[in-house]
C-alpha cells in the first residue's frame, strides 16, 4: 500500500496527466488502485476523459467520511471509473465547489487514503501554502513535486520547496516532465530533491490515455511506461514501515517476583608463593612551578670562611723567640 500525493506550484507541468498515467500503469501492474483529484482549484478528469463521469463523486464520498468507521471501504464503494479501468475520484470543476469539498474533511482525507488496500495516487493540482486547503499534502507516504525541465518551472518550484517539506512532514521528491532542456537529474539538483523519476512529453500518448485508459491501447505508449518507472522511483522514497523489535520477556504469571541473580563483585587472588606482593612507590609530590613569570627566589652562595693558620714549628719558632 501507497499513497503518492503529485502537485505543482505554478504553471501547468501535467500533474493530472502524470497521476493518470501513473495510476494506468499500476493497474496494468496488478495492483488494486484508486485515483483521487483533490484539486481545490477545480477538476479536470471529469473534461479531458472521453466518457466523461457524470457525477463528481469526490462530494458523496466526502459526506460518507464523515462518520464511517472503515473509511478503506469508502473510497472503494464510491469509486467509479473515472477512465477506461481506472477507478476514481473527481471533483466538481468548479473551484468553489472543489474547494468546499476538499476543505470539508481536512486530514480524514489522508487517513482514508491510508486505509486503502491498494495503491493511491491523489492529484493534489496547485499548491499554494497560503490555500485553506494546503495541508492537503499531510499524510501520505510520499509527495512529488511535479515540475517541468525549463528554468521558468525551476525556478518557481525551488521557492516552494522548503514550505512542501514542512507542509507535508514525509518524503518529498522530484518528478520531472520532458528532459529538454535540462536533464532530469540536473532539474532536480537545483530543486535539492531526490529525483523519482522522469516522464515523458508525449502527446499522443496523454490522448490514448484519455480514450482508452487502462486499457492495453491506452498504456503503450512512452507516456505510461516512463510514468511506470518514475512510479517505482517513487515507491523507491517510501520509508520503511516495520522496524524490527526485539521480543518482549513475558511477564510472570503468578504473583512471585523474578528472582534476580546478585552481582559479586571479583575477590583479588592471594599469592601463591611466599612472596610479598610488589607495592607502589609512595613518590613525594613535585611542587607546582611558579604560575607567573617570575623567578622563583633562590639564597645567594656564600663561600665558607678560610681555616685559621697552623700554629710555628722548628726554626720558625725559634727566629720568633728572638725576636721578642
Amino acid at each position: 500500500m501507497t499513497v503518492v500525493a503529485l502537485l505543482s506550484v505554478k504553471g501547468s507541468p501535467g500533474v493530472t496527466t502524470v497521476a493518470a498515467a501513473m495510476a494506468a500503469a499500476s493497474l496494468v501492474g496488478g495492483r488494486r488502485t484508486l485515483l483521487v483529484e483533490l484539486d481545490p482549484s477545480g477538476g479536470d478528469l471529469r473534461l479531458l476523459a472521453a466518457e466523461p463521469v457524470g457525477e463528481p463523486n469526490l462530494i458523496y464520498a466526502a459526506g460518507e467520511l464523515r462518520h464511517a468507521r472503515h473509511p478503506g471501504r469508502v473510497l472503494a464503494d464510491q469509486a467509479v471509473d473515472v477512465l477506461p479501468r481506472v477507478p476514481g475520484l473527481v471533483a466538481p470543476a468548479g473551484p468553489h465547489e472543489a474547494g468546499a469539498v476538499v476543505a470539508s474533511i481536512g486530514e480524514t482525507w489522508a487517513r482514508a487514503f491510508q486505509g486503502f488496500e491498494g495503491t493511491v495516487v491523489v492529484d493534489a493540482g496547485r499548491w499554494d501554502p497560503g490555500q485553506q486547503t494546503a495541508g492537503r499534502i499531510r499524510g501520505h507516504d510520499v509527495v512529488c513535486l511535479v515540475v517541468r525541465a525549463t528554468a521558468v518551472s525551476v525556478e518557481h518550484a525551488r521557492h516552494a520547496v522548503a514550505m512542501v517539506r514542512s507542509t507535508a512532514r514525509s518524503p518529498v521528491a522530484a518528478v520531472v516532465v520532458g528532459q529538454r532542456p535540462y536533464a532530469p537529474d540536473a532539474v532536480a539538483a537545483a530543486l535539492d530533491l531526490p529525483l523519482a523519476g522522469a516522464v515523458s512529453w508525449d502527446r499522443r500518448g496523454a490522448a490514448s490515455l484519455w480514450a482508452k485508459g487502462a486499457e492495453p491501447a491506452g498504456v503503450r505508449s512512452q507516456l505510461v511506461r516512463s510514468a511506470a518507472r518514475t512510479l517505482a522511483g517513487v515507491e523507491a522514497q517510501v520509508p520503511a514501515r516495520h522496524v524490527a523489535v526485539p521480543p518482549v520477556p513475558p511477564a510472570p504469571v503468578t504473583g512471585e517476583v523474578p528472582a534476580v541473580s546478585a552481582v559479586v563483585p571479583p575477590v583479588p587472588p592471594v599469592p601463591v608463593t611466599g612472596e610479598v606482593p610488589a607495592v607502589s612507590a609512595v613518590v613525594p609530590p613535585v611542587p607546582p612551578a611558579p604560575v607567573t613569570g617570575e623567578a622563583p627566589v633562590v639564597a645567594p652562595f656564600r663561600p665558607p670562611p678560610p681555616p685559621p693558620p697552623p700554629p710555628p714549628v722548628g726554626h720558625a719558632a725559634e727566629k720568633g723567640g728572638r725576636s721578642s
